[in-house]
């Protein structure tokens, strides 16, 4: 269900994640011997990219055909992105980072992808929680993350300068929370940006 391969230390802080914490404890971060166990063989380390992944494309396919066997899958995944994102010491980052720094790894999948997950089932909490996040632009790290990500989209430079939470939304064709954006900050779509 993640929109690309994730790392193997990606995963490992994704399963350690509660939402509504403030933080991710450390101490529940699993190893991934210990995520690769509970998988009974289904799940393999691809040692070339260090990412997990499906022992067989098969599987993926049966997957596909029974959606029901995972409820909420992407509510799920979105809320632990952006979780994720909210934690204070993820908000205390710094945006010159060009990737996720190894003490937060999940950070980079949690910026670019969190959006796509929201766009497939968008619940009143996801809204809550990326807020937190589009509030805060462009001083949260996700801006810089994300524009690093999609500049060749956006034919952007290399600053998130000008980017604003309202872009962020935007960009990932997420219209309820793009009106109440505009709704809450009385923003004047007609102006040009600084």
């Amino acid at each position: 269900m993640a929109e690309r391969p994730l790392l193997v230390n990606e995963l490992c802080h994704a399963l350690a994640v509660e939402t509504g914490s403030m933080d991710i404890d450390r101490g529940k971060i699993p190893s991934i011997e210990t995520i690769l166990g509970c998988c009974l063989g289904l799940v393999t380390v691809d040692r070339e990219t260090a990412t997990v992944r499906l022992i067989h494309a098969t599987l993926q396919e049966y997957f596909r055909a029974h959606p029901d066997l995972f409820h909420r899958p992407h509510v799920t995944i979105a809320e632990v992105c952006l979780t994720y994102l909210n934690f204070q010491p993820v908000r205390k980052l710094s945006t010159a980072y060009t990737s996720a720094p190894p003490t937060f790894p999940l950070v980079g999948y949690a910026s670019c992808c969190w959006g796509m997950h929201a766009r497939k089932e968008l619940t009143v909490y996801i809204k809550t929680l990326a807020l937190g996040i589009l509030l805060q632009f462009p001083e949260h790290i996700a801006a810089n993350l994300f524009i690093l990500n999609e500049r060749g989209i956006w034919g952007c430079g290399r600053s998130s300068a000008g980017f604003t939470g309202l872009h962020y939304a935007a960009s990932f064709g997420l219209h309820e929370l793009v009106m109440g954006m505009l709704i809450m900050t009385n923003y004047k779509p007609a102006e040009r940006d600084p």
